[in-house]
């Protein structure tokens, strides 16, 4: 059953598909009702706090005000408005719903400390001050749940600091904010930003000039049900509620198996997971779906590639290889399946138990090509804007690729409400649009049809959501007109 939000997003999402992509006939048929979201409070996995000036009246009550008087009324929260109107007012979290209260503790003893120091925060208007942000990642291992902290300063504070320096700042947080005064922090890195250009060596010519680990472990840890963990390190990306992403992963899932069971029992089906990230996609799917299929992730950030790799090593997918690279690049070369040892030397994963090469070698025919697998499936999760044009050419001209299912969580361009309004498209839209137009010498290759769109309610309690779009490669069968 919809709630009433559910209800206005899935009529937001109705008139986007008519209105912007011409999705009238059969729409009934083609856009499925929102799958709710397990988890509706506290969802949140991971959220950026501003560390800014209290706005007075967010308060709920008088001892709120009374607890932030130090440093000019230092609160970490939330901003009221944008930078870019001058306002760095920030109001308190205690009525957030989507913050679950762990991280709120851990928001509480921090902002605690911070006033404690007595240093002050950043100022978006005179550009000066120490605290910008406060980043927490909250992940799940078998025992209990971890959080990451990552404290974003602004470096040029200490330019014109005389009695304070960044070796000082990193040895008072390291010495004196522990585990115990910070709630349940496993993981905890300081982040230097700044507007001014400086040398790596200005300060400590042995430091990471950008993102600093103080202590605890480099990563932390988070579970999809009880098959998969993932390492997640600063920079991964993870979408923010699990238990929805996991409705999503099981809809993907469906729509792979729609109409094809015989198909993925009996033949070869590889999975091209473009704009892999961290592979939790691919993996959740060689995981679940089991050898019959194998798993090609592409991404252009070496990191993420790092991460997909040693995720798919810890998790036992021998189903699974990465490449890192622009997708329209990489996506026209892949004719063979490089052998999975290749792989994990490639991107110096070892484990010194594995000595048989059979166990790392994938279950595949040498040198295979094109034609040795019956069934391609694309599964493109771009970033918000979409991806360029050079990438839709490649997917069009990619006759193997029959069926291709598009990840956007930004649809509608809620993001944006004044593109929203106007009949301009968005990144996603503009990707929908052309991989479904009709070819010309502008849009090369075959077109796809859009049969099935299926919303998640990712976001509960805000006017996003995330949008699956399962598309089939029009192909005209011409012995038909004979």
């Amino acid at each position: 059953m919809l709630t009433l939000k559910m209800e206005l997003k899935q009529t937001n999402l109705k008139d986007t598909l008519i209105v912007k992509l011409g999705l009238l006939d059969g729409i009934e048929n083609i856009l499925k009702n929102m799958e709710p979201s397990p988890l509706i409070y506290g969802y949140r996995n991971k959220c950026e706090f501003t560390i800014g000036h209290l706005d007075t009246s967010k308060c709920d009550n008088e001892e709120t005000y009374k607890n932030t008087e130090k440093v000019d009324h230092l609160v970490i929260g939330f901003r009221v408005s944008s930078y870019k109107s001058g306002c760095d007012l920030v109001a308190p979290i205690d009525e957030c719903l989507h913050v679950s209260e762990e991280m709120k503790s851990v928001v509480k003893k921090f902002q605690t400390c911070l006033v404690a120091k007595n240093l002050p925060c950043f100022s978006c208007v005179n550009r000066s001050g120490l605290w910008k942000t406060l980043s927490l990642k909250c992940g799940s291992s078998q025992s209990d749940s971890q959080i990451m902290a990552i404290l974003h300063i602004n470096l040029d504070y200490f330019v014109d600091s005389e009695n304070y320096d960044l070796n000082m700042l990193k040895e008072d947080l390291v010495t004196n904010y522990n585990r115990k005064d910070l709630g349940n922090i496993c993981s905890f890195y300081l982040k230097l930003e700044s507007s001014r250009s400086y040398r790596q060596d200005d300060y400590n010519p042995n430091t990471t000039f950008d993102l600093i680990h103080l202590s605890g472990c480099e990563f932390i840890i988070e579970r999809l049900g009880e098959l998969l963990i993932f390492n997640i390190s600063p920079s991964s990306f993870f979408q923010v509620n699990t238990p929805a992403y996991i409705t999503l992963l099981d809809t993907l899932i469906d729509m792979i198996k729609m109409g094809n069971q015989d198909d993925l029992k009996n033949s070869k089906t590889v999975i091209l997971d473009l704009c892999c990230g961290t592979g939790t996609i691919g993996q959740y799917l060689a995981k679940h779906l089991g050898s019959s299929i194998h798993i090609i992730g592409i991404d252009i950030s070496a990191s993420s590639i790092q991460d997909a790799v040693s995720n798919a090593f810890t998790n036992g997918l021998m189903n699974t290889e990465y490449h890192c690279g622009p997708v329209e690049e990489i996506l026209p070369s892949i004719l063979t399946i490089k052998s999975h040892k290749t792989m994990l030397s490639k991107y110096g994963i070892t484990n010194s138990n594995v000595t048989n090469d059979e166990n790392l070698s994938l279950n595949t025919e040498k040198e295979g090509t094109d034609n040795s697998y019956k069934r391609y499936i694309g599964i493109l999760d771009p970033p918000r804007k979409g991806v360029g044009r050079k990438v839709i050419d490649s997917i069009r001209n990619l006759d193997s690729l029959k069926q291709l299912i598009y990840i956007s969580c930004d649809i509608s361009g809620g993001n944006n409400d004044k593109l929203a309004r106007s009949n301009q498209l968005n990144g996603a839209l503009k990707n929908l649009n052309d991989l479904t137009r009709q070819s010309s010498k502008r849009l090369p290759g075959l077109r796809f049809t859009i049969d099935r769109v299926v919303p998640i309610d990712m976001f509960p309690l805000t006017d996003r959501y995330e949008t699956i779009v399962h598309m089939k490669k029009l192909i005209l069968k011409l012995n038909n007109f004979f």
